[in-house]
C-alpha cells in the first residue's frame, strides 16, 4: 500500500468529495443500509396494521348499514376516507344504533 503526502492526501479527498457531488453520489455505509432496510420493513407492517384497521372500519359500517337497511356510504366512498373520517361515521352510527335500541 503506498501512503500519499498529507497535502495530497487532502487534495485527494478533496477531489473525490467533489466528483461525488458533481455526480450526486453519496455513500452509505452498512450500518446505515442496515437501519434504512429496517426502516422499510416498519413503514411496511405498520402499512400493514392500519390497511387492516380501515378494512375492519369499513367492514363495520357496512354491516350497521346493512343493520339499518340505509345505505348512506357506498364501500368506494368509504375506501376513500382516512382513519378518522371512519372512526367518527362509525361512532355515529352506533350512537344511532344505541339510540334505536332504547
Amino acid at each position: 500500500m503506498m501512503a500519499l503526502p498529507e497535502y495530497l492526501e487532502d487534495a485527494y479527498h478533496q477531489e473525490i468529495i467533489a466528483f461525488e457531488e458533481e455526480q450526486n453520489m453519496r455513500y452509505v455505509t452498512t450500518a446505515e443500509r442496515i437501519g434504512l432496510k429496517k426502516g422499510i420493513r416498519e413503514g411496511i407492517q405498520q402499512g400493514i396494521q392500519q390497511g387492516m384497521l380501515l378494512g375492519r372500519l369499513i367492514e363495520n359500517i357496512l354491516n350497521l348499514q346493512r343493520k339499518f337497511g340505509r345505505t348512506v356510504y357506498s364501500e368506494k366512498e368509504l375506501e376513500g376516507k382516512n382513519l378518522a373520517e371512519l372512526k367518527n361515521i362509525l361512532s355515529d352510527m352506533e350512537g344511532k344504533s344505541r339510540e334505536s335500541d332504547c
